[in-house]
């Protein structure tokens, strides 16, 4: 896929010869972790791209809220038809588009109204899947895979989600880029295993560590089972829980209060290491 940019004099609201890009994701303030990793996504790209943001709210709304390097926009309501609505007003302002895609974010039947977004758009389309199920429904794979005929490339984040594209969603392999999730790097003096042990008083322990949003899906009633269990024969084994429900998932939060239950009836003892409670 080849993109070109339009000049300063072709693109006056840019004033710069840069490739236009719309990136579709959920944005801070709203609380999920694509919002977080779009962000972080988007202070990189600015050097490279002149950046235009459409964020999707709670309910599956489109907003392009004004910001750094962004232009202002209005919101619409959630239906396809404001999706399609979306798309042809950035016909002229965009080269191409950038979607974030997890099956929660869109509205319709497994998250299918994303659909007429990339039908209307009239540009070149790119859409990272932070998902990609090995047994997906007949609509879930449904969605994927007219994803991957709307798309002139899909991003994943490792080489089990392109080999499952491939097998059980039937996408070419040559459509599927690999570009790991990345984080936030510590200082140099920061990375050490053994510097991060000491700083949390763990240099004696042997560490099982869960991160991330906690939710059913994690299993981690099935480990705090098996810890209560090895602890009896190692008793320096620590099982470190950093994370939190999903502030948006109701079934999620009801999930950490019943681990918190478990907990306190269990033999197992909680610690804190500065702000990370474990």
């Amino acid at each position: 896929m080849v993109l070109r940019s339009r000049s300063a004099e072709e693109n006056p609201a840019y004033g710069h010869d840069k490739v236009r890009l719309a990136v579709v994701t959920t944005y801070p303030p709203r609380r999920c972790g694509i919002a977080s990793y779009s962000e972080q996504l988007l202070a990189h790209l600015g050097s490279l791209f002149a950046l235009r943001l459409v964020a999707i709210g709670p309910t599956g709304a489109l907003t392009c809220p004004p910001g750094p390097d962004l232009d202002p926009g209005q919101a619409f309501e959630p239906t396809s038809a404001s999706y399609a609505q979306t798309a042809r007003r950035l016909r002229d302002d965009v080269d191409c588009l950038l979607v974030q895609h997890e099956f929660g974010l869109y509205r319709g039947r497994d998250g299918r109204d994303v659909l007429s977004l990339l039908q209307a758009r009239g540009r070149p389309a790119v859409v990272t899947l932070h998902t990609v199920l090995s047994t997906p429904t007949r609509g879930q794979r449904w969605v994927v895979s007219a994803l991957a005929q709307l798309s002139a490339r899909l991003i994943v984040f490792s080489q089990h989600a392109r080999d499952l594209l491939e097998e059980v969603y039937r996408v070419p392999a040559a459509q599927v880029v690999v570009i790991p999730h990345g984080a936030t790097i510590a200082a140099p003096d920061e990375m050490s295993s053994s510097n991060a042990r000491s700083a949390l008083g763990l240099s004696d322990r042997q560490v099982v560590l869960t991160s991330g949003f906690i939710g059913p899906n994690k299993g981690i009633d099935f480990a705090l089972r098996a810890v209560e269990l090895a602890a009896r024969r190692h008793p320096r084994l620590l099982y470190a829980i950093v994370g939190q429900p999903h502030p948006q998932d109701a079934v999620a939060q009801e999930y950490a209060r019943a681990l918190e239950q478990a907990i306190s009836r269990s033999a197992l003892e909680t610690m804190s290491c500065g702000s990370i409670v474990i």
